[in-house]
């Protein structure tokens, strides 16, 4: 099983670099990444613009900000209910959670806005994005805990994720946090192929996946704040974007 996670790794690693020399020079870390990294917190995503290949315009760029600034909120909320206190952690937790998605940059617009099923192929290609981001950080001023969460908010503490299939405490703590805060606000936010689940639904699939997805403490800390908090604070940050529908 070791043996084929370290070649499951290197099929993926080699794929992932040679994805990232076909971004455009718009994406590479100089000019997109690095503005983006500039200004996070601050920002979700650098404008890629209505026609570019990769993007898909200012509604998915919105998309991806509010769905970054929502990450990093239950982030942080997660973190504080957990008794974490160390300003560093915290800051660079907000930081990784912001860009946690970055890599997404690399992947096909095809693919991200794909309405249907995606593909084993596809799924494929989009497990990529974890390293392609942890590729275009490398060597721009990140610190090592931003760069763990971008490149393992997708490991499962059952060590079944991606890219390294990381189990338990050998997860940083960073990623684990964001892993919960990225899927609470996926699972209530409208997709290309799926109409938005509300609150109550995603405390019941979180709870599901306790000890499998997701770190049981992070789940705890979770399940201790009552829905309309979670709610409240994802409302908070639509609102700053666009008017919103109405949030289950």
């Amino acid at each position: 099983m070791a043996l084929k996670k370290c070649r499951d790794f290197a099929r993926r690693a080699v794929r992932s670099e040679g994805r990232l020399r076909l971004v455009p020079r718009v994406f590479l870390p100089e000019t997109a990444a690095g503005s983006f990294v500039a200004t996070a917190p601050n920002a979700g995503r650098p404008d890629l613009g209505p026609d570019n290949e990769r993007g898909t315009g200012a509604s998915w760029n919105e998309s991806f900000t509010c769905h970054a600034r929502v990450v990093a909120r239950y982030a942080l909320l997660l973190a504080h209910t957990l008794g974490m206190t160390d300003e560093v952690f915290l800051r660079e937790l907000e930081r990784g959670a912001h860009l946690h998605d970055i890599g997404k940059i690399g992947i096909p617009r095809s693919i991200l806005v794909k309405s249907g099923t995606l593909t084993a192929l596809e799924r494929d290609i989009m497990s990529d994005h974890p390293l392609i981001g942890w590729g275009m950080v490398r060597g721009l001023d990140v610190s090592p805990e931003v760069r763990r969460a971008i490149l393992c908010h997708h490991e499962r503490f059952d060590g079944r994720g991606y890219p390294f299939g990381l189990s338990g405490g050998t997860i940083p703590g960073e990623a684990r946090i964001i892993a919960l805060a990225d899927a609470l606000d996926a699972i209530t936010s409208d997709r290309s192929y799926r109409s938005r689940r509300g609150f109550g639904q995603a405390r019941l699939e979180i709870l599901r996946d306790r000890g499998m997805t997701f770190d049981p403490d992070v789940v705890d800390a979770f399940l201790s704040l009552p829905i309309e908090l979670w709610r409240r604070v994802k409302l908070q940050e639509v609102c700053l974007l666009s008017t919103p529908k109405a949030i289950q």
